[in-house]
């Protein structure tokens, strides 16, 4: 599940990069994630203010791992969003993101005041993002579904895998067609 999640996010990223586009992607979707991802891992901050027993350090109880994949998501999920500023001319003007994301949020804020195990902010917090990242990823379904080349690769692949293949074969077809028109 990590590794996975983690190579899903960098080739995101590298492909972002390296396409010079954020076409096909759903804005909407990218920043719901840092907000996510921002409200799971509050716990790398709050940590430092637990009182510990005499003798034990905060590494006794903190994984080294867990952290740098936390540092990571988050890291990922703000490059992501600071790409789109970037590369904001190529976003997909077409199939622009027409999706109210408060309608999403609203219900998020609401269920994670109700349904939590104990009211503190940072539990709060948390439990928003387990209800937030559980929709998160609609307005990038109703992008993806305007892309008719996705239809049967989304249920093997997921939305943003599936986006980036038809992103890569729409601009691959794009340039073979424009080279077949110049040729003629």
């Amino acid at each position: 599940g990590d590794m996975t999640h983690t190579y899903a996010m960098v080739r995101i990223v590298a492909n972002i990069v390296h396409q010079r586009s954020v076409a096909g992607l759903s804005w909407h979707t990218a920043w719901m994630y840092a907000l996510v991802v921002t409200t799971r891992y509050l716990d790398l901050v709050t940590m430092w203010y637990i009182e510990l027993p005499e003798g034990l350090r905060i590494w006794d109880f903190v994984s080294l791992y867990n952290t740098g994949l936390k540092l990571l998501y988050i890291f990922t999920a703000y490059t992501v969003l600071l790409l789109f500023y970037r590369f904001r001319d190529t976003y997909d003007v077409e199939h622009k993101d027409r999706f109210c994301a408060t309608m999403l949020i609203l219900p998020a804020i609401f269920l994670a005041l109700e349904f939590n195990y104990y009211d503190e902010t940072v539990e709060i917090l948390w439990t928003f993002s387990i209800y937030l990242e559980s929709v998160a990823m609609v307005p990038q379904l109703l992008l993806v579904g305007a892309c008719p080349c996705t239809a049967s690769l989304y249920r093997i692949f997921g939305p943003w895998c599936c986006c980036e293949i038809c992103r890569s074969s729409s601009s691959s077809s794009s340039s073979s067609s424009s080279s077949s028109s110049s040729s003629t």
